[in-house]
């Protein structure tokens, strides 16, 4: 079986929750990111990804200078980033008793973790994981102010938006599939 992953930032993706957050959506974050390799964009490193336990429930910062891109709608104001790891994180001790130089929490709006995930599989082919690229005729995601989220089954839900800003209903999925190979 071959993994495909989708190399870019669905829209899916872009949900906020309630300070319990979502065991489904913590579960298809991982499904989709688990056991990823990418290249370190701030250095020489190379980082991966837990195959359980990536998912980590973050709080939208109330100032943009704080670094979160997302801002807290209606109370939702938590989303799912991603736990990138480095040689020496121990899986087994959580990641915030271990030393910040061997890990971070990414928010995936981060399109330079996306290229970086790109290159380091362009180096280092896998036969087990096909990088799939998003093409230049597929829909773009915009953040239009008055209409960034929905509301669907008590959680705020990002919306899909073709290049024209005309939107295409909720985004679904996982963004990662198998094939034959």
């Amino acid at each position: 079986m071959v993994r495909e992953f989708r190399n870019w930032y669905e829209p899916w993706e872009m949900t906020l929750f309630k300070p319990g957050g979502n065991q489904f959506f913590e579960a298809i974050i991982a499904k989709k990111y688990g056991g990823l390799h990418f290249k370190d964009f701030l250095g020489d490193r190379v980082g991966f990804t837990l195959s359980e336990g990536c998912a980590v429930l973050c709080r939208c910062s109330r100032h943009a200078t704080q670094g979160s891109e997302l801002q807290a709608v209606d109370g939702h104001n938590w989303f799912y980033g991603l736990l990138v790891c480095y040689e020496g994180f121990d899986p087994e001790v959580p990641y915030k008793e271990q030393n910040e130089d061997l890990y971070d929490v990414m928010e995936l709006m981060n399109s330079d973790f996306y290229k970086s995930i790109g290159e380091y599989y362009a180096e280092n082919p896998s036969p087990n994981v096909k990088i799939v690229e998003k093409s230049s005729g597929a829909s773009a995601w915009k953040l239009p102010e008055d209409k960034m989220f929905a509301r669907k089954n008590g959680i705020y839900v990002g919306h899909l938006y073709d290049e024209a800003g005309e939107g295409e209903g909720e985004g679904s999925g996982t963004g990662d599939g198998e094939s034959e190979g």
